[in-house]
């Protein structure tokens, strides 16, 4: 067997030489030595010799208990002298560009569109151009509060209050909502205004009454100073609510009420022959509840929500820089081809015939059923319509009352039974119920799409805007938002036929291509399904069959005519009532096709092959889970087994996704676990590009080529890792199958034959799917826009009245049909008037485990425009001298008030990048003053930043909640970002006898550093498919003695020397970037060997260890990953850090704003060649290798599965080529002559390294 040699500072070698060599520098040898002169010579005469190990990061694959053995570092991680981050300068962001044409409220008219019409860019580089100068333009009245995404931001940030004297009259036909009398509302349908407050009040509260709704209730409605207790007299609810039934406007009255009408469906059957259709029997299904479009449409511009809406789409673009070319910009469906064009086809056709401004209305359609409670079988089925010409991030809010409700679909109830058994003596067949569910959704369209909403859309209705001017409106549908189920009702094919798609012909068998060239073909126009004259006339044929000649509706005739594109006998109304080619506008579902669908069955699977390969995997896989910490608003904490997947909605698979990769390392042998690795990097990449809500041509190409790796690596899995285990149901899955079986037939024996094999499924809609996404974006903008999820939001609405109507099966859809309305114009009397009910802050709770219970903080709303807010409370005094001798013995405080003295020093003086560079003197020292010699400690601190997408968000950071945060690393380092973990919030009120004469308050967190682990060890980045990691820095402590009395007692007087390159330090809170998340690297295990215990520094279940290693969390969210990917538009306060990323990237994508290309540009034969190969695996695992190799996977030399891909894969850059990020581990000139001797042996035949391999990134 062979030794290895060890030093006292735990690194291991495999030669005496190397250990020799390294002894000669090794602080932590020379102590050791001269605490022990005294021992005798032969004690020290040879090196310790231990048994050999595994080399670093290669799991054994002999066993599961062997495979999660954690590997830990054989070296440690330090930072470089400088611990002051560069300067980092917040920007808000700007007003929307505009010029000095957009000018609403004027009546202009709309100049000739053969003409381009630019903006100036704004401060982001973003311009406008328009094809015709808009007459309306919601931007022109810009309010800030618009961009901002956190509901603790004040609503009147930056907003000047205006003398009431020169308020400027409100736009349109609205009241002006300065403050209405006190007897009533304008407009209001109550005789007094105690009336409002309690209505509005009841229809904002919940169904289960809260505290928090007894707070509203006292504070918004008993104690103001309109309420009067005489008003309530002869009070009677029913009445009230009637009065806001009939509520009028002042101009005229809205015709939005709900109407009732039956559904006739024509009944078939088979041998029975009539002379028509219309001849058939039919079945009339009762109770459609439902609006007339007309109305809706009218309606939606007489609201205050109406001076929201655009009036004319136009293009966007970036121009990131003075010397690059501007880029197009997707985020909203106004600035998206789709409308452009339809803008431009409606203004050419109509130009001269109307006297008003032309102007499309886009209409964006969800639909859904829902299950109205937990218990019983109530449900609903709304049909909800959307304004496109409506910012999404006020649509897509529920508190927005966007969605129009335009009808409640019913559903085929038993009643057909009798009536086939009335009609024709017997039972209707499988085949026909879903044969009338299929008629019963287009009657209810065709009811819909009147002859009113005819003639509105062929001649356009003449709509009052709120700046005083007629346009006359042409609606137009753009978008039909479902699920696939709904789709295939909707678009008339056959569910889960040979032809799945909704929007193509593509074949089931040849789904599993997804990214080829074969695949993109198939996608282009001449595959494409259409609603032309071919499929009428051969429908119409089909139902003459089954109508006239009496022929089964799944008989083979009908079948052969249908089959060959999955299509059903149905007749669309879209198409018939319309000429709509209808399959154009369903479009993709990212909840339910890649959440719910893809992603799900992909962790479904790893769960299958976890529970096969090994007992206790699942459980390793739960409990790695639940050491996720939270994040924000974006990651939630895995409180339950994650294996169990009880009760996951999509956003808890999306966080499942999120945090997967660190979870799944090492739980499988090493080949399976590199496929695996790149597999879930690529899905987690897929998503957030898929998930991003505002889109450049450069993230649209970036997500082509992501599908077709992410095609490539399914594949992979599929041949490489999946056929190598016999998969079977999960023990849940298998349960439920069998009580399922037990209650349809309880008296027959249970059977014995074990589990249902399970394979791994590339045949799919849901998978075929993702391929649309990137022609979606540039039709429509990005996926948020018109995801379900907004659909799936305002079923709450509906499940939030159902508790208080009668629940009488034919009633309570009427019941939901009267309260909607009620709450949207009480909502809309209480915008104008002022009117809010808000809910109260929740407190925030105070960890009893803390070593003190800080006192609550009131946090007041923050302000947009400032970067971050302390609270200036007084309330947690923190003597600084009994603070260090209480925790005298603690690590963390090793040279404490001297380098909180330097921190102080240096921002006073303005110093960047001097402070533990070059140490102050004690004399200097000695000047800084802290009044009373007293901290004051803080709960939290909130940093406000811009996002990507140019909008205003905030991280709460908390030193046990959220701790880690990133700042901008100086200059002359090679990774853009530094990492802390912030210990404690603190401000002081500083006295300096020269530089500050008067008492200044100045915060500061108190931190931690991470220190990144060097390229040597390591590559990330998005052509390794790795996230980044990093791990905490060595302190000189960390042996476990006690600190000198001196390095924490009250004095200043350490060295120089003692303050380099310090494991803690101070940070000015205003360089924090924002929070970012980071999950352990469970693989690599714990170590003692950092710091010592520390009570200061850790939380108490950390135990006085840490994380040998932490993973930082890039799809944490759609933000976080634009900062480590680049080309955020607005990122402008951190271009510099996220341009460092734009050179890592893929074969295939582009590095910048590269505009030249177009489609895909990426070398797919080898993608092509695995598709013509079709099942045979051999040739499939053949150019799964060469399509990773080529988009980033891995080494061009990699052909052999066996190898380790982060350590026999990887190049090792020499010593005079490494670069270490600004964290070193050992000298250059101790890396020359240890690196053959190391642990980690390498390949002696290895090439030198590229530029990309020594910034951190492996070649390709």
């Amino acid at each position: 067997m062979s030794s290895l040699h060890r030093c006292a500072c735990k690194r291991t070698f495999n030669t005496p030489a190397a250990l020799k060599t390294h002894r000669a520098r090794c602080m932590d040898h020379k102590t050791m030595m001269k605490g022990s002169s005294a021992a005798p010579a032969s004690s020290t005469a040879n090196p310790p010799v231990v048994p050999a190990v595994q080399p670093l990061h290669v799991p054994v694959p002999s066993s599961s208990s062997n495979r999660l053995k954690p590997s830990g570092p054989t070296f440690q991680l330090s930072r470089q002298g400088s611990s002051i981050p560069q300067t980092f300068h917040d920007i808000v962001p700007p007003a929307p560009p505009l010029d000095e044409f957009s000018n609403p409220g004027h009546g202009t008219s709309a100049s000739d569109p053969s003409s381009e019409h630019k903006t100036p860019s704004n401060k982001f580089g973003v311009f406008r151009v328009y094809q015709s100068i808009p007459t309306f333009n919601p931007d022109a009245d810009f309010n800030p509060h618009t961009l901002y995404n956190n509901p603790s931001f004040e609503p009147s940030d930056s907003i000047p209050e205006p003398d009431s004297e020169t308020l400027p009259p409100p736009p349109g036909p609205f009241p002006n909502p300065s403050n209405p009398p006190a007897s009533t509302l304008p407009d209001s349908p109550y005789p007094n205004r105690t009336i409002d407050l309690i209505m509005s009040w009841f229809y904002t509260a919940s169904n289960t009454k809260s505290l928090s709704d007894l707070n509203i209730l006292v504070h918004n409605v008993l104690l103001s100073d309109e309420f009067k207790k005489g008003d309530l007299e002869g009070f009677d609810a029913g009445k009230i609510a009637q009065m806001l039934d009939n509520i009028t406007s002042t101009k005229e009255p809205l015709k939005d009420g709900w109407k009732r009408a039956p559904i006739a469906l024509p009944l078939p059957f088979p041998k029975n022959k009539v002379a028509s259709e219309d001849d058939a029997p039919v079945h009339v299904v009762e109770d459609l509840f439902y609006r007339k479009l007309t109305d809706v449409i009218t309606s939606a511009y007489a609201e205050p929500s109406a001076s929201e809406l655009h009036s004319l789409p136009f293009e966007e673009y970036w121009s990131p820089g003075p010397n690059t070319p501007p880029e197009r910009i997707y985020s909203e469906l106004y600035n998206s081809d789709a409308l452009i064009k339809e803008q431009d086809l409606i203004h050419q056709l109509h130009r001269s015939s109307s006297p008003h401004e032309t102007v499309v209305m886009p209409i964006m359609l969800w639909s859904d059923s829902t299950m109205l409670a937990k218990f019983g079988d109530a449900s609903l089925w709304p049909a909800y319509l959307f304004n496109g010409y409506q910012s999404k991030y006020s649509r897509a809010k529920p508190t927005s009352y966007a969605a129009h409700h335009i009808a409640y679909i019913p559903k085929l109830d038993d009643a057909i039974h009798d009536s086939y058994r009335r009609h024709f003596n017997s039972k209707p067949s499988p085949e026909v119920l879903t044969h009338l569910r299929r008629e019963l959704m287009q009657a209810v369209w065709g009811l819909l799409l009147d002859d009113d909403f005819l003639k509105a859309y062929k001649d356009g209705i003449d709509i009052l805007f709120p700046d005083g001017v007629y346009r006359r409106v042409f609606p137009r549908f753009f978008t039909y938002s479902a699920d696939y189920p709904e789709k295939v009702l909707l678009t008339c094919i056959k569910f889960l036929g040979n032809h799945p798609c909704t929007r193509c012909s593509i074949h089931k068998d040849h789904i599993h291509e997804l990214g080829t060239i074969r695949d993109q073909k198939r996608r282009l126009q001449t595959k494409g399904r259409t609603n032309n004259a071919e499929r009428q006339a051969l429908i119409n044929t089909v139902r003459r069959l089954i109508f006239v000649n009496g022929y089964s509706v799944n008989s083979k005739a009908v079948t052969n005519l249908l089959e060959p594109y999955s299509w059903t006998p149905t007749r669309n109304a879209f198409g018939d009532r319309l000429g709509l080619d209808f399959y154009k506008i369903f479009v993709v579902d990212l909840l339910h096709e890649f959440e719910l669908g893809v992603w799900k069955a992909t962790f479904i699977h790893l769960l299958r092959i976890l529970f096969v390969a090994g007992p206790d995997l699942l459980q390793v896989l739960n409990s790695r889970y639940r050491l996720i910490p939270a994040f924000g608003r974006a990651i939630r904490r895995f409180s339950s087994n994650a294996s169990a997947m009880k009760q996951l909605a999509a956003r808890d698979f999306e966080d499942l996704l999120q945090c997967i990769i660190p979870v799944f390392e090492g739980l499988l042998e090493a080949k399976h676990d590199a496929v695996i690795s790149s597999l879930l990097f690529e899905l987690a990449t897929w998503h957030s590009l898929a998930k991003l809500r505002l889109h450049t041509e450069s993230t649209v190409k970036a997500l082509e080529a992501s599908t077709t790796r992410l095609g490539t690596a399914l594949r992979k899995f599929k041949t490489v890792t999946c056929a190598e285990f016999r998969t079977v149901d999960l023990p849940t899955k298998e349960a439920a199958r069998a009580r399922r079986r037990k209650t349809t037939n309880p008296t027959k024996a249970t059977t014995t034959a074990g589990p249902k094999d399970r394979k791994f499924n590339l045949s799919t809609y849901k998978l075929h799917a993702l391929g649309d996404y990137p022609t979606m974006i540039r039709l429509y903008g990005p996926t948020d826009g018109y995801s379900t999820q907004t659909g799936e939001l305002e079923h709450r609405r509906c499940k939030h009245f159902y508790p208080r109507v009668h629940k009488g099966k034919k009633h309570y859809v009427l019941g939901v049909a009267k309260q909607i309305p009620r709450q949207r114009r009480l909502h809309n009397l209480g915008k104008t008037a002022g009117i809010q009910m808000a809910r109260a802050n929740k407190k925030q709770k105070v960890n009893s485990k803390r070593r003190k219970a800080l006192a609550d903080e009131r946090l007041l709303p923050s302000r947009a425009s400032e970067h971050y807010q302390i609270p200036e409370e007084t309330r947690n005094t923190v003597p600084i001298g009994r603070f260090l001798s209480e925790n005298s013995s603690d690590p963390a405080l090793k040279n404490f008030l001297p380098r909180l003295k330097d921190h102080i020093l240096g921002r006073l003086l303005n110093q960047r990048y001097d402070g533990d560079d070059n140490p102050f003197s004690s004399a200097q020292r000695a000047q800084v003053l802290f009044r009373n010699h007293t901290m004051f400690e803080h709960k939290t601190l909130q940093v406000n930043y811009t996002t990507y997408d140019m909008r205003r968000e905030q991280d709460t950071l908390n030193p046990r909640t959220n701790p880690n945060i990133m700042v901008l690393s100086p200059d002359d380092q090679e990774h853009p970002y530094w990492y802390a973990k912030i210990i404690g919030i603190y401000h002081v009120l500083v006295v300096h006898h020269s530089l500050q004469p008067e008492p200044k308050l100045m915060h500061f967190p108190w931190v931690r550093w991470y220190g990144m682990e060097p390229s040597k060890h390591y590559k990330y980045g998005w052509k390794a498919q790795k996230l980044p990691r990093i791990g905490f820095v060595d302190d000189s402590s960390a042996t476990g003695n006690t600190p000198h009395s001196s390095d924490t007692s009250d004095s200043d007087s350490s060295t120089n020397e003692d303050l380099s390159s310090p494991a803690f330090g101070f940070i000015d809170p205003a360089n924090v970037i924002r929070a970012v998340h980071l999950i352990p690297a469970f693989h690599h295990g714990h170590t003692k060997g950092l710091l010592g215990a520390s009570d200061l520094a850790r939380q108490p279940e950390e135990e006085d260890s840490d994380w040998n290693f932490f993973y930082v969390n890039i799809f944490a969210d759609r933000d976080m990953m634009m900062r480590f990917r680049g080309g955020g538009v607005g990122h402008l306060s951190t271009r510099a850090a996220t341009n460092w990323f734009l050179s890592d990237r893929p074969k295939g994508e582009t590095c910048g704003n590269d505009q030249d290309g177009k489609g895909m540009d990426i070398d797919l034969e080898s993608g092509d060649s695995s598709s013509e190969s079709g099942s045979e695996a051999g040739s499939d695992v053949q150019s799964g290798q060469e399509e990773m190799s080529e988009s980033g996977g891995g080494d061009k030399s990699e052909v052999n599965l066996e190898v380790d891909s982060e350590d026999e894969v990887d190049d090792i850059a020499s010593s005079d080529e490494e670069q270490d990020y600004g964290y070193r581990t050992v000298s250059g000139d101790e890396w020359e002559d240890e690196s053959e001797d190391e642990l980690v042996d390498h390949d002696q035949d290895d090439l030198p390294v590229d530029i990309f391999e020594h910034l951190g990134f492996s070649g390709y």
